[in-house]
């Protein structure tokens, strides 16, 4: 059965401040673990990272941001959850170029 969301979704475009690959890295596990409770909680639906080219082998990776789906009522909520992130709490992320298109519903397959 497909996964109907309860609240609005919300795609947030959250771009890093350039050279913040370390950065980013250090606090990653954090990050993911927040991102693990939240889906828990249904806040988070979807999210990953965006990469300047996709790193090859062991080559370090040259994130440029990250791509998330939140389910909120507004878009205050979604920026006080961005907000409380660890990429935004430790400056991996620029907030001052966050985009929240207007909210959005996101369909299984391509049936329509």
């Amino acid at each position: 059965m497909p996964y109907t969301p309860v609240k609005p979704e919300w795609i947030a475009i959250l771009p890093d401040h350039p050279g913040n690959v370390d950065k980013r890295l250090q606090h990653r596990p954090e990050h993911l673990e927040r991102s693990k409770q939240m889906h828990a909680e249904g806040t988070k639906n979807f999210g990953g990272a965006f990469f300047d080219k996709h790193p090859v082998g062991d080559e370090k990776p040259s994130f440029k941001g990250s791509i998330t789906v939140y389910e909120a009522d507004t878009e205050e909520e979604v920026r006080k959850m961005v907000e409380q992130d660890p990429y935004a709490v430790n400056g991996v992320w620029d907030l001052s170029k966050v985009k929240t298109p207007s909210s959005m519903r996101l369909k299984e397959g391509m049936d329509g």
